[in-house]
């Protein structure tokens, strides 16, 4: 379980750039994603700049105002607001190439660090990405705050990046990455940092409201990781974040009990959708469809979790669209294995407005026109990628 060595390429020019920062008291801006692995690498950063005196402000967008990822409306807030001498994003930004030049003509410093599929033009800046190709560092699975956990690593000491393990830990298990090489190391020790008590007071609060004395991965994934997600699905990710790094009691009360309601909230609009599309799928010839594409009036923070019930159940790719006031159509989509939805999805890129994430889950965004196109072109692509017998259904075990 030893962690392999730190991230490499471009490893001196980011030490050399942020121990600049540092030494000279600049601004730093840790720009992070609204779901638990984005909230969590900005927890990893924030603390750990805190520890060493650092100017930091951190920035979530929200889901509903900004949109994913590095925005350009974000850009002007964090510009003006904030001054920054360099922002660094965690969890998102490998595909942001002309929102990277607009940081850079307002004269501020930008290093992305990510773990989704690069596509070929990469920011014109320092980027650390698992998932580009050719690099030495051995292991491409890491989340997003793993890779966060991976920069402490390089700026301090692996000694000071097991200080995190815990933060680590939640957001490797929450963002369903591979539970092998590091991330296996992560996740056990993360878990049993929880679990000596050694950990962010905001984890020990939702194990004593949980009723929890020990916690396990199965927690972590199905009772933990969904609060943590459902603030950024539903109202503003940055109030989790605050709720992690919040020091006091009454405080930190109060801002669980906001993240509950949200919950809540949460979990009725899966419930409705989730009867919606029961009743859609109905009229779905499944001996002929190979992906699974449903449009209805849904939460779009609930996109994505009603994809990945659909593609559980029916063993499909499966992509959830709901209508935008723009008169587009924005979309949640989850894979199985042996399709990789990201490259069906760049190969149909013609009929998109936007799209990202990796092979087994997507964001994408299309013009209402050009649906019936995209569902056609995507069956071909898939078809491509796999036969139709893969669908059928199989369990699958790792010890028998």
């Amino acid at each position: 379980y030893e962690m392999t060595s730190s991230l490499v390429g471009s490893e001196m020019c980011i030490r050399d750039r942020i121990e600049e920062a540092i030494e000279k008291n600049q601004k730093i801006v840790v720009y992070g994603d609204y779901d638990c692995d984005g909230i969590s690498a900005c927890v990893i950063l924030y603390k750990y700049f805190l520890s060493r005196n650092v100017l930091v402000d951190v920035y979530i967008p929200d889901r509903f105002d900004d949109g994913y990822g590095l925005s350009f409306d974000m850009i002007d807030e964090v510009i003006e607001k904030s001054k920054p001498n360099l922002i660094i994003t965690v969890d998102l930004g490998v595909t942001a190439t002309k929102e990277v030049e607009k940081v850079k003509k307002a004269g501020v410093d930008i290093i992305i660090t990510d773990h989704h599929e690069p596509l070929q033009e990469l920011p014109n800046c320092i980027v650390i990405d698992p998932k580009i190709e050719n690099q030495q560092y051995p292991f491409n699975g890491l989340c997003g705050a793993g890779v966060a956990l991976k920069l402490v690593e390089a700026l301090s000491s692996r000694e000071e990046a097991l200080k995190y393990l815990d933060v680590c830990a939640v957001a490797t298990i929450g963002d369903i990455v591979p539970l092998t090489n590091e991330n296996r190391f992560i996740a056990k020790a993360g878990i049993d940092k929880i679990n000596s008590g050694d950990c962010l007071e905001s984890y020990k609060y939702m194990l004593k409201n949980l009723s929890l004395s020990k916690i396990t991965g199965s927690d972590i994934t199905f009772k933990l990781v969904p609060r943590i997600n459902a603030s950024g699905r539903i109202s503003k990710g940055i109030k989790v974040f605050n709720f992690l790094v919040e020091e006091d009691s009454k405080k930190r009360e109060k801002l669980y009990q906001d993240i509950v309601k949200d919950n809540e909230e949460r979990l009725l609009y899966i419930s409705e959708g989730s009867a919606f599309i029961d009743e859609q799928l109905k009229k779905i010839n499944l001996s002929k469809d190979n992906i699974l594409m449903v449009v209805g009036d849904f939460h779009q923070g609930v996109l994505g979790i009603l994809a990945s019930r659909v593609c559980h159940d029916y063993n499909r790719p499966t992509i959830v669209f709901t209508n935008t006031e723009e008169g587009t159509l924005k979309g949640s989509g989850r894979s199985i294995d042996g399709v990789d939805l990201h490259l069906a999805l760049s190969n149909c890129s013609n009929l998109l407005v936007r799209f990202g994430g990796h092979k087994m889950a997507v964001g994408v965004e299309v013009l209402e026109e050009n649906f019936s196109k995209l569902n056609e072109q995507l069956s071909k692509e898939i078809s491509k990628q796999i036969s139709f017998k893969n669908f059928i259904t199989h369990e699958k075990y790792d010890i028998k």
